[in-house]
């Protein structure tokens, strides 16, 4: 888990890097932004299609110059993805009575999420940004919760929630991202970015209980940039 990480901390410092010696303090500190924006995620699986839940991202950039119409962008982003699901199986309550029961699962993810996407910029203006890349995200926090109810009658069995960060193997995620964004000069020294942007994970988080599912994620991202 820690190669990803330290290989995508190296390509910032030596991003960074070659640029300072280009640039003045100044230029290199504007090149940063704030980004941040709602999302919701609509996972794919074992158990078919889930219910889609609301989630978001927050965090930070840095844009590097390449050439006139191309650029680097790096992020590092928190995350908020989940998943909600139904599991109907049968049951026996030991006494030789089978059940149909059926298991709602609702998952939530939190994750540290580390981007690299090339961005050709379009348009007269160049304020049209497409960008395509990969990401790399490691579990924060996880929450899974197990509602239990009798599938015919609809009365409550029992309830269950765990924390436990290994619950999904793998405990990291990995996908492609495409994002289409149009930039808004606000004044000399601030622009706006607003950003619909697409994730597909390529990961199989596999869990005994639910099979595998993949993070499928759908949003807007507002980012901030002083020049």
């Amino acid at each position: 888990m820690c190669k990803p990480t330290l290989l995508i901390l190296s390509l910032l410092f030596i991003v960074i890097a070659a640029s300072g010696q280009e640039s003045s303090p100044n230029k290199i500190i504007n090149r940063f932004e704030l980004v941040g924006g709602p999302s919701f995620s609509a996972n794919t699986g074992y158990l078919g299609d889930y219910d889609s839940k609301f989630g978001g991202s927050f965090g930070v950039g840095y844009y590097q110059k390449i050439y006139k119409s191309f650029s680097l962008n790096i992020r590092t982003l928190h995350e908020l993805k989940g998943s909600v699901t139904n599991y109907p199986a049968g049951l026996s309550d030991g006494t030789g009575t089978d059940l149909n029961i059926n298991d709602k699962f609702t998952t939530k993810f939190s994750y540290l999420t580390f981007y690299l996407m090339p961005i050709l910029q379009l348009g007269k203006s160049k304020n049209i940004y497409i960008g395509a890349g990969g990401y790399y995200s490691f579990l924060h926090r996880l929450s899974v919760n197990r509602y239990r109810t009798n599938s015919e009658t609809g009365e409550f069995i029992e309830e269950s929630t765990t924390n436990d960060t290994n619950y999904f193997d793998p405990n990291h995620d990995f996908g492609v991202t495409f994002q289409l964004g149009y930039s808004f000069k606000i004044s000399n020294t601030c622009q706006l970015m607003l950003q619909a942007f697409s994730n597909r994970g390529l990961a199989d988080l596999y869990n005994s209980s639910m099979g595998s599912q993949r993070n499928n994620t759908y949003g807007v991202l507002l980012s901030v940039r002083m020049r």
